[in-house]
């Protein structure tokens, strides 16, 4: 086993990665990523901004930290802006290709039956 596969167990349920999980993976979710792009990517980059004019006049050391930590959480949520607008089109047009199909189905099927001599 790797190391990365045993450090990852403990960052999966980070806050973050939960809440990009979610806007990922679930199609719910895929419409909220140009939000949480624009309102927790944009706090998460003023966040830094702020951290780091801490440390240039002569903040602790130890900001330095933060200041990574909210570079790193900025941009993953930059990230996932554009990544949930492409898999929600996409996801869109796989839902009006599977709807245009059970449309076409429904119509072939009652044409079928109309046609076909039954029994009054």
């Amino acid at each position: 086993m790797n190391l990365s596969e045993r450090g990852y167990g403990v960052f999966q349920y980070a806050p973050t990665n939960l809440l990009l999980g979610a806007i990922r993976y679930r199609r719910r979710g895929l419409k909220w990523g140009i939000p949480a792009m624009l309102l927790l990517g944009g706090g998460y980059y003023y966040a830094t901004a702020i951290c780091y004019t801490i440390i240039l006049r002569e903040g602790p050391g130890p900001l330095y930290l933060l200041v990574l930590l909210f570079a790193w959480n900025a941009l993953k949520f930059f990230w996932i802006g554009p990544v949930s607008l492409v898999q929600l089109v996409l996801v869109r047009a796989q839902e009006r290709r599977v709807r245009r199909v059970a449309d076409v189905g429904e119509g072939e099927g009652s044409r079928q039956m109309s046609e076909a001599p039954g029994i009054l």
